[in-house]
């Protein structure tokens, strides 16, 4: 797997541009579950491969990348790239709608994004119910033309719909969230001091130490 790995000041940069031209652009948060999912998964692998932005959502990714790069690392653990992104869309007023699995992801995720950004513009959201609902899903997005869609969806599910449904959807971007970035403090970073979380890190270390030798 190759990704480029872009400061945030670059990626907000970006971001911005594609906010301002035609067609659907993809900003893909990667997970470490993702991550090792991919390695048996084209369509996963695909879905990274085709995005504007790759951005990892915790700094061991980079690590297994051989990237130890503390600047990086800071940006984050501080999730600097989501806040100057909301900072953006509350700024110049963007329509966001937020398509999700479930009703509970969607109302955590609505809540961190205020958590993080007050005045954010929302013009609608989906409970998709699975990949044959795919199709309604991007009938109601298109009926209200967002400029930002903001997706927590289940991998690899989520990838699926992307790759189906990017030429199809009528808006500016569509930022690809894991569930990691639903866990957000009081401050805006993401918390991910949990039990769980510390375990998980510990397997994909374990898993890049191989790929490694």
């Amino acid at each position: 797997m190759e990704m480029n790995d872009l400061t945030v000041r670059e990626c907000l940069h970006m971001a911005g541009e594609a906010l301002k031209s035609g067609g659907l652009g993809v900003i893909y948060f990667l997970s470490r579950d993702v991550l090792l999912a991919s390695g048996d998964s084209e369509e996963i692998r695909q879905c990274i491969k085709d995005a504007d932005i790759t951005l990892p959502d915790t700094k061991d990714i980079l690590h297994a990348a051989g990237l130890n790069n503390k600047s990086r690392e800071r940006e984050i653990d501080r999730n600097l790239f989501l806040k100057g992104f909301l900072r953006i869309l509350s700024r110049e007023k963007k329509k966001i709608y937020i398509v999700a699995d479930s009703r509970e992801k969607a109302d955590t995720l609505k809540a961190g994004l205020n958590t993080i950004q007050r005045d954010l513009d929302y013009t609608g959201e989906y409970i998709l119910e699975g990949p044959e609902d795919a199709e309604n899903a991007v009938n109601e997005i298109n009926g209200v033309v967002p400029d930002v869609i903001l997706s927590i969806i289940k991998s690899p599910e989520h990838e699926e719909f992307i790759n189906a449904q990017r030429m199809k959807i009528n808006a500016r971007l569509l930022m690809a969230m894991t569930p990691a970035m639903l866990k957000v403090k009081e401050d805006g970073t993401i918390d991910n001091k949990g039990l769980l979380d510390r375990l998980r890190a510990g397997f994909f270390n374990k898993v890049a130490q191989k790929y490694k030798k």
